[in-house]
């Protein structure tokens, strides 16, 4: 074959070739001339840093779960023993109870404490609501006398003997009843004395919601009205603890039974 025929022929196998596989790409390393097809262009995405955005997959995670707000509730077990006018006196605490007779009933505060409510310190501030849950237990005045529920015997209302002491008011609610009292910070042997709350009728105990003053001891029962609605109590400004006892007189120390009430705060 003439070298010009054979010239053309290689031009016409070489565009025939090029046509069929695509870009010719010329890799000209070593000297070497490597033909083959372009790979794709890269695009502006995948090839600037900068600008690429890829596109992530959207992950539904699961929001952690929030940490429990302390809770205000708590279950306290209330002895028929406990004086609430030894709430929150130090111990060697003695209240003689002396008749004209010459007798002494003395009560103490290591043998009369009453119970306290064990609450987060965020729980008790002024206006916040308490409602109690009380179950059916029953007390008494002594061995000799009549067990009676948390309402008490309302054929019989008592006071307390001495009146107001130790920073706690005279109170008029009917014996063995489940009583409560909110006291503030400081020294209570020579605190000032509020006003005295009386429950004598079932009208003063069938209250909605009540808001005693820190100080004042006010009459809890069954914690419900006649309607069967949980009572509400309002914590008075300065008040830090909550106390708890039965009525009595006098002579707390020789009382029988127990009360065991749940209270909640909201």
């Amino acid at each position: 074959m003439a070298p010009r025929e054979q010239a053309i022929r290689l031009a016409i196998i070489s565009l025939l070739f090029t046509a069929c596989v695509g870009e010719v790409h010329e890799d000209r390393r070593h000297g070497a001339v490597i033909t083959g097809k372009m790979p794709p262009k890269a695009t502006k995405e995948q090839t600037s840093g900068t600008e690429f955005q890829a596109e992530v997959p959207k992950v539904e995670s699961t929001p952690s779960p929030k940490s429990a707000a302390p809770k205000c509730k708590t279950e306290v077990r209330i002895s028929a023993t406990g004086n609430l006018y030894l709430a929150g006196m130090p111990a060697g605490t003695v209240i003689k109870y002396e008749f004209p007779s010459g007798d002494v009933y003395p009560d103490a505060v290591e043998t009369a404490k009453p119970a306290s409510a064990s609450f987060p310190t965020s729980c008790l501030y002024s206006g916040a609501k308490l409602q109690f849950s009380v179950a059916n237990t029953t007390v008494s005045e002594g061995v000799k006398n009549k067990l009676q529920t948390a309402d008490g015997d309302a054929a019989n209302i008592a006071e307390h003997l001495l009146g107001g002491i130790y920073g706690k008011a005279q109170i008029h609610a009917p014996m063995n009843s489940l009583l409560a009292v909110f006291l503030g910070a400081g020294d209570l042997s020579s605190a000032a004395i509020p006003e005295a709350l009386d429950f004598t009728t079932s009208e003063s105990r069938n209250y909605v919601s009540l808001q005693p003053k820190a100080g004042q001891i006010f009459f809890v029962g069954d914690g419900k009205t006649a309607e069967g609605s949980k009572q509400t109590i309002i914590v008075p400004e300065g008040a830090v603890t909550l106390y708890l006892g039965t009525m009595d007189a006098y002579e707390w120390h020789n009382n029988i039974g127990m009360v065991f009430a749940t209270i909640e705060v909201f």
